[in-house]
């Protein structure tokens, strides 16, 4: 009798224990849902930093709610038009690190592309040395950046944390 009432106890503290983890799941997941949506539709620049900024905090805690809306962020990256959000959109892909077919093509341009600014290359460097070999198009772009860098006489001038991005880049793409 008395092993019956301890395995009851211990089954009505169990099934109370974990009540609380299974109802924190829906909203965390609706909560990535609504600040995808906004980040996709809505007009206001700081709307859609803060819907970024959300979901970054999201994928912290559990990046199987944010890795579904992939392609908004990727959208977001690639071209919204304030570089603000697309920086938070490029770090929530770092941390959730979405489908390379998905991601690399559009990394690959944006290190081709040498109006980007030197935030929004470096991200795109780290992305792709995230994805290592199946990358390896972005090699020339990444190294055209670390030549740009280097050129410039005054060691000052170069921006330390690009340079950084960009040779952590090729050397994960080099194994």
């Amino acid at each position: 009798m008395k092993r019956l009432v301890i395995f009851v106890v211990a089954l009505a503290v169990s099934a109370l224990g974990s009540g609380p983890a299974v109802a924190q799941k829906k909203p965390l997941e609706k909560e990535a849902e609504m600040h995808a949506k906004a980040l996709d539709t809505d007009k206001d620049a700081k709307k859609r930093l803060a819907a970024a900024n959300e979901l970054y905090r999201i994928a912290e805690k559990k990046v199987s709610y944010v890795r579904p809306h992939s392609d908004v962020l990727i959208k977001a990256f690639k071209g919204d038009s304030d570089a603000m959000v697309r920086l938070a959109a490029g770090n929530v892909l770092l941390v959730c690190e979405p489908e390379g077919k998905d991601v690399i093509p559009v990394a690959t341009k944006i290190v081709e592309n040498e109006k980007e600014g030197n935030a929004i290359l470096g991200v795109a460097a780290r992305i792709l040395g995230n994805y290592g070999k199946a990358a390896q198009d972005a090699i020339p772009g990444l190294q055209a950046i670390r030549a740009r860098e280097m050129a410039k006489e005054d060691p000052k001038t170069r921006d330390q944390q690009l340079l950084q991005a960009v040779n952590q880049a090729l050397q994960s793409l080099a194994k």
